[in-house]
């Protein structure tokens, strides 16, 4: 069986130093997106952002600073080693900071490489799939 999922378990950390677990999930199916999920301590999932692999390639291997995407901010913190993320629900939430080691999300990116490099995800979409599921008002 070949290999379809690319996980990893991080910690994050707020400003105010309280941990909390999350989870990077990329999906051979949803090539082009990563997902951050936050688990309780039953580690269930209790809330999920899904955004651009690119946007998480670009500010951890070479951050730059115009990449537009406003829910979703990912920029290299002040101490190095460390990666900042400011995530809101949507334009009207108040954004949540968190802090992570660098090391295991590039250690995830090269899972996700493993799986489909870069620039490789179109041959993975299947949109005939998506499109007839969407029109048929379900999800893929």
């Amino acid at each position: 069986m070949s290999r379809t999922e690319a996980i990893a378990d991080v910690v994050m950390w707020t400003p105010d130093s309280q941990p909390t677990e999350a989870f990077f999930r990329y999906s051979v199916e949803d090539p082009f997106a990563v997902v951050l999920d936050f688990v309780d301590d039953a580690r269930r999932v209790t809330t999920s952002y899904r955004f651009a692999r690119l946007l998480l390639i670009a500010r951890v291997t070479q951050p730059v600073h115009d990449v537009p995407c406003d829910l979703v901010v990912i920029d290299p913190s002040v101490t190095p080693g460390l990666t900042a993320f400011i995530l809101a629900a949507d334009h009207d939430a108040l954004p949540m900071e968190f802090i992570t080691d660098t090391a295991p999300l590039q250690e995830f990116l090269n899972a996700t490489y493993d799986l489909i490099p870069v620039s490789g995800e179109g041959a993975w979409l299947n949109v005939d799939h998506h499109l007839s599921a969407f029109l048929a008002g379900g999800a893929a």
